[in-house]
Parts: C-alpha cells; structure tokens; sequence
C-alpha cells in the first residue's frame, strides 16, 4: 500500500472510530488531545474506488481556496450537546479536528434555527434543543465554545440563523414567555408574524420583525468571533397562503402599487440586502452567505426570493450556496443542469457559488426522482457525493461546495463510509 492511499484508509477508519475517541478524551480547552493511535490496514482498496462515470476518469484539481464546508444543524448539536463545557468542546473539536484533517475548512453552525438561541442572547431565549425547554440556560455558551473548538482545528465558523421561522408549533402560548414572538402575539402585534399550518414564522414584511432580525445578528457579530452569517431557504413558508393578507392591504391602501408577488419578493430582499449592510458595518472582512433551495423556480414562486438579483447586483451577498440535493439522473432536476443554470444565474464577479451536497441522501431510495433507475440512484452508486464535486470543479464560476450533513460523516452506516471514502479520494485529487 502506497502512504498515500494508507493515509487516505486511515482517515476514513477515523470515521468508525471517532466517537470512541469522543467519549473517552480527556483535553484541556485549547489543547490539542494527543493522536490516535489506530491500526494499520494492510488491505488494498477497492477497485472501484476512483470517481469514474461510463469508465472515464472524472479527476479534476480542486480550485484555489475551494470552499469545504459541512453544515452542523440544530439537532446535531443537540445530540453532542452535555451539560459540561469541557466535554462538549472535546467532542466537537475531536470532530472538528477530523474535519480539518480530511480537508475541510469551514463549519456553517447553527445559531439560531427558530425564535430561540444557542449562545447567550439579549433578544432570544436559549433554544429547547439544549435542555430540552426553551429559556433555561444551559450553563454556558455553546456557540462560543463552537467557535474556539473550530478556530483550535483549524476551520473557519459561519453562525448559520433561519431568520423567519420561530416554530412548528402552531400555539404561540408553546414559547417562552419571553420569546419575541409571544410578546408581539400578546401585545396585539399579530402582524408582525405569519402563522400557518406548518408553524410560527416572522413576518417579512413587517419592519419590527426585521429590526429584530437584524438586531439578533449584529449581537452575535459584536459578540463573537465569527467568520461569516448565513441563512438558508426558509423565506417564506410553504404554506404562506392569505397569512399576509392583513399587511398587504395595509401596504395597498397606502398607495403601494407592487403585486402581492412582487411586494414580497421585495420585502425578503430588503432584509437580505440589510443583513449585508450590517454584517460590512461591523466588519468588511466576514462573509455574509445565502443558501437557498437549489430548484430556482421554487425560489420564486413559493419562497419570494430573488435569488437572480442576489447573485448579480451588489450589495446583497458574499456567496451563495444553493442546496442541489439531486442525483445526475434526476428527471426534473438533474444535478449538472441545475449547476449550469446556477452558474448561469451567478453572474456577479464578487459573489462566489458553492454547491450544498445531499451526503444524507446516500444509500436511500429518491422517490421524487422520476423512474425507477432515478429513485435508486444514491442506492446503484457508492461515488455520487464525489463524482459531483468533480463536476463543479470542472464548472467555470463553482469553487466550493458544503455537505448536509456533519452526522452523515461520522454516519456508522457501509453506503455512507464508501461514499466518504470516495469523496476524500477526491478531496485528495486522486479520484
């Protein structure tokens, strides 16, 4: 076995043995834990480890300073999640170490996914997903701790928020009692958010909520010492329906003249555009990035976002990162037609494009994907997550990618170990 490919086997059997070197460490905060020791494999790889489509190589270099990233969600974090802070930065930088080692260089880690917080807030109460009530704290800062843990590894955090969804729960008496939401229910400010069937959310037409939104965000800009804020896809429910009607025709009756479509396409770039802003006041060098659903007519049909001015007028964002969670063979939305349009639509030289992988679609069945051969292709392929980072590279404005999710690699689970197996080979150029 040549040292290149033991180190790559070494690492992918890190995967099955991390979580024992997770629960068993006992670090310092700021002290890297000694190496582990793991035992040689003598076995040859796999033959059909390389990245190949019809017995063509796919290999391609990787860009200068390729974006790799994983996202790190809030039920991942509630599952890492120990009521000792030692502990707690112990298993993320032991993971967060591995990340670094595989070659990744960022973490997109929850902050916020619904009215409440994984860091110390003046605005929200601590999330439900720490000690299993919203409000009580859990002791001490995770998201702080995140933070040291991936700058001690090596990687670079972006502080990921959903800024409109406050719940799935539909009963507004479910929040804390100080949750900005309930109190803006209960002081008769019923516009300020949207309630449907699927949930609470803020409304994006309301300037109170989008202060508070914007609020939220420079307290962990001025606070933290992070590296980039992003938020992702939801925008608009899916279910908005006539939630809004109430607003829109206070936005009529005052002489507005937009559509309802186009009033709130406007009202969501409004908060982009002044998430930008107030990321570049307080500091020009951290990134503010978007990731929107990777389909674009859904992006502004059902979510109101303008994800083509997003991507070629200034002032909006710093990358986009649309979720492509297709196969190749995908018949509605096949996974290099959409990169193309993607980069088609990102035509802004200072507005990167990444691409987010579906790493936990492997091994699963699709049954949106069309026919038979589509539905199962994550199941007939061990290569998909790998063959596709191959192809953006090969695409002109693509220079990154990020992967949903950070469980799915440290997944116990064959299909996924030899999809990781095959993506760090492409990691490596030598796929």
């Amino acid at each position: 076995m040549t040292p290149t490919n033991r180190s790559i086997f070494l690492r992918v059997l890190s995967v099955l043995l991390l979580p024992l070197f997770c629960f068993t460490a006992c670090v310092e905060p700021n002290k890297p834990p000694s190496e582990p020791v793991l035992n040689e494999i003598t076995s040859q790889p796999d033959s059909t480890a390389s990245v190949t489509e019809n017995g063509t190589s796919q290999t391609v270099e990787p860009k200068a300073s390729e974006f790799r990233a994983v996202w790190v969600s809030y039920t991942e974090i509630s599952d890492l999640f120990t009521a000792d802070e030692v502990s707690f930065y112990n298993l993320l930088y032991q993971r967060f170490l591995s990340l670094h080692d595989w070659g990744f260089n960022t973490v997109i880690f929850h902050a916020r996914a619904f009215g409440d917080a994984f860091y110390a807030s003046e605005y929200f109460p601590w999330s439900s997903y720490l000690t299993g009530e919203q409000g009580i704290s859990p002791g001490y800062d995770p998201l702080s701790t995140a933070i040291r843990a991936a700058h001690d590894a090596g990687l670079q955090l972006h502080a990921w928020i959903n800024p409109y969804r406050v719940s799935y729960q539909t009963d507004i008496q479910s929040l804390y009692a100080t949750n900005p939401a309930r109190l803006m229910a209960e002081n008769g400010q019923q516009m300020d958010l949207l309630q449907t069937e699927s949930g609470i959310y803020y409304n994006p037409a309301s300037l109170a909520a989008q202060q508070l939104i914007l609020n939220g965000i420079r307290e962990i800009l001025e606070r933290y010492d992070v590296d980039g804020i992003h938020i992702d896809d939801y925008f608009y429910p899916d279910d908005v329906g006539d939630s809004d009607a109430p607003s829109y025709m206070e936005y009529t009756k005052g002489g507005g003249t937009l559509s309802l479509n186009e009033w709130r396409t406007a009202n969501v770039s409004a908060l982009v555009s002044g998430i930008y802003s107030a990321v570049k006041a307080i500091d020009p060098q951290i990134l503010f990035g978007i990731s929107p659903s990777g389909m674009i007519d859904k992006n502004k049909t059902t979510y109101y976002a303008d994800v083509a001015t997003w991507g070629s007028v200034k002032g909006y964002c710093d990358y986009m990162l649309p979720q492509i969670y297709f196969g190749f063979a995908h018949e509605e939305y096949p996974f290099v037609e959409l990169l193309d349009q993607w980069s088609d639509l990102c035509s802004l030289d200072s507005v990167k494009l990444y691409i987010g992988l579906a790493l936990y679609k492997t091994g699963g069945t699709d049954v949106y994907a069309g026919g038979e051969s589509a539905q199962n292709e994550w199941i007939d392929n061990t290569n998909l997550i790998a063959r596709q980072v191959q192809a953006l590279r090969q695409n002109k404005r693509c220079s990154g990618f990020a992967l949903f999710s950070f469980g799915d690699l440290f997944s116990n689970d064959t299909h996924k170990q030899q999809e990781i197996q095959r993506l760090l080979q492409a990691l490596d150029g030598e796929g």
